[in-house]
C-alpha cells in the first residue's frame, strides 16, 4: 500500500493500532532539527514512544509479521510541527473539520488558537477532545483582551468578533478565573489596551501560572532597539514591544511613555 501523506497516515496509526504493535518506518530521509539531514534511516514506534532509530538495513532491526512496515523511500520524516497562531473562527466559511484535516495533511499535530469567542470555538475543542485521532492538539487563550475601541470586535469586513473589552474598572482576575474554568492555556492581550491594564494582566497571569502572548517584531539585520518608525507605531499603540535581532540572535522589550523604557524578560 502506497502512502502519499506519509504525516497523516502514521498519524492515524499510532491511534488506530494496539499498543503492543509496532510501526516501523524504513528508508526515510530524518530531519530532527538539530542533527544534519540522515538518509536511509528505520525508525521504530511502539504506543506512543519511538522505540529505536537505526540505518536502513542495520542488524539491530528484527522484523516480526505483527509489525506494520511503512516505506517512506522518496519521503522526508520529521517531528509534528506546531503553528503557533491561528484563528478557527476568522473564516466562517472554512469549517473546523476541514481546517485539521489540512493541518494533519501538511505534518501540523499541534496548534495555538490565538484569539475567538469561546462560544464560537467551543464545538471546535469539544470535537478535537473527542476526535483526538482525526485532530491536531487544540491550545487556545479564548478570546482577544483588548481595550477600547476593541479592534476585533464583529461587524466589519476582515475583523470578526474575536475579542472582549476590558478598562480600569474590569475585575479582571474574575475575567481569568473565569477563562481558566473554560480550559484556557495561555491569555491574548490586544494593541487597545491600557499600559495599566496591560501590568495587572500580566501579574494575574503570573500568580495564575498563565502565560501572555503579545505581538512581537523583528529586526533582521540590526540591532534590537526601537526605530524611529517603531517609536511612532509604540506611540499608536501603547503596549510593550518585543524585538527580536537577526543580527545578534538576542531579543529586547521596551516600552514608550515620554521616555523609552527597558522591559525585562525572560527568553526560554
Amino acid at each position: 500500500m502506497k502512502f502519499p501523506f506519509l504525516s497523516l497516515t502514521i498519524f492515524w496509526l499510532l491511534f488506530s493500532l494496539e499498543a503492543s504493535a509496532r510501526i516501523i518506518i524504513e528508508n526515510a530521509t530524518l530531519i530532527d532539527a538539530i542533527s544534519p539531514t540522515k538518509e536511509g534511516m528505520t525508525v521504530i514506534i511502539q504506543g506512543d514512544e519511538i522505540r529505536s532509530i537505526e540505518k536502513s538495513g542495520s542488524k539491530n532491526i528484527i522484523f516480526v509479521p505483527e509489525d506494520t512496515v511503512i516505506d517512506a523511500t522518496g519521503k522526508f520524516l520529521i517531528p509534528g510541527l506546531w503553528d503557533a497562531h491561528v484563528h478557527l473562527t476568522f473564516i466562517p466559511e472554512l469549517d473546523y473539520e476541514t481546517a485539521y484535516k489540512l493541518f494533519l495533511m501538511n505534518g501540523i499535530t499541534s496548534v495555538r488558537d490565538t484569539g475567538a469567542v469561546l462560544s464560537k470555538l467551543r464545538p471546535a475543542i469539544d470535537f478535537a477532545n473527542e476526535n483526538p485521532h482525526k485532530t491536531p492538539r487544540v491550545f487556545f487563550s479564548g478570546p482577544l483582551i483588548d481595550g477600547n475601541p476593541r479592534v476585533y470586535k464583529g461587524g466589519e469586513p476582515g475583523f470578526p468578533e474575536l475579542s472582549i473589552e476590558v478598562n480600569e474598572d474590569t475585575d479582571l482576575e474574575a475575567l481569568i478565573d473565569d477563562l481558566i474554568k473554560e480550559g484556557v492555556s495561555f491569555l491574548k492581550t490586544y494593541e487597545m489596551l491600557s499600559p495599566s491594564t496591560f501590568v495587572k494582566l500580566l501579574e494575574i497571569a503570573k500568580q495564575k501560572n498563565l502565560e501572555i502572548v503579545s505581538i512581537f517584531h523583528s529586526h533582521p539585520t540590526s540591532e534590537p532597539i526601537p526605530s524611529s518608525t517603531d517609536k511612532k507605531f509604540m506611540q499608536v499603540n501603547p503596549y510593550p514591544w518585543i524585538i527580536y535581532s537577526g543580527d545578534t540572535n538576542t531579543m529586547k522589550a521596551y516600552s514608550l511613555d515620554v521616555e523609552l523604557n527597558d522591559i525585562s524578560i525572560d527568553v526560554v
